[in-house]
């Protein structure tokens, strides 16, 4: 197939046989040396489509086959002593601030109920001393709580007191002053309590 292509100098368009292509000649009109491009790629053929007749009328596209998703393995399993090991760091060290929180608590209401019966302060009112009873005891409860749900955690037995328990331990009310160092341990067990494979293990 000939090759097309203008003189660089002069525009003028004029046709040479392919065995020129790269080679030097000269335009017919100006006498210009040019050189000859290279013919055009031929572009790559589309791929067929794969036709086939039907019963029902003319040549349509044959579907291509269905390709099986790749399945997606379970999530890794863990039994219940695994369960029992990851637990025991965190379910241990809250037990043992729990225990405190709930010495220091009761031995305060004891103390400040010994001094109201005893030794009352001479500014304290009627009022006053039984709102201090009363959330004494609130915090000796609230621990009492906080006490339980942890039990739970350790022994996988209930998901719901679980949480209770390990929320309470990052607050005042529940481990008292103790809740700075029950705050670490409290979010990693509820970072372990959060993942399915341990908490199925729990009896309800």
């Amino acid at each position: 197939m000939p090759i097309e292509f203008a003189c660089s100098q002069c525009s003028t368009k004029f046709r040479v046989p392919d065995p020129l292509a790269g080679k030097m000649v000269r335009c017919p009109k100006c006498q210009s040396a040019e050189r000859v491009p290279q013919p055009a790629a031929k572009p790559a053929p589309e791929p067929e489509l794969r036709l086939r007749e039907t019963n029902n009328g003319p040549w349509r596209e044959e579907p291509l086959p269905a390709v099986a998703a790749a399945a997606v393995p379970p999530p890794e399993s863990l039994s219940l002593v695994e369960v029992r090991h990851r637990i025991s760091t965190p379910g241990t060290a809250l037990f043992f601030v729990a225990i405190l929180a709930m010495t220091v608590n009761t031995v305060s209401v004891v103390v400040w109920t010994l001094q109201l019966m005893f030794a009352p302060p001479a500014n304290l009112t009627a009022v006053g001393a039984a709102f201090s009873m009363l959330f004494g005891g609130l915090t000796v409860g609230v621990t009492a709580v906080m006490m339980k749900g942890l039990i739970h955690f350790r022994t996988l037995h209930n998901r719901v007191w679980a949480w209770i328990g390990l929320v309470l331990a990052m607050t005042p009310c529940g481990a008292s002053l103790f809740c700075v160092l029950g705050i670490p341990f409290a979010i990693w067990g509820i970072v372990l309590l959060a993942d399915r494979r341990i908490s199925s293990h729990f009896r309800r």
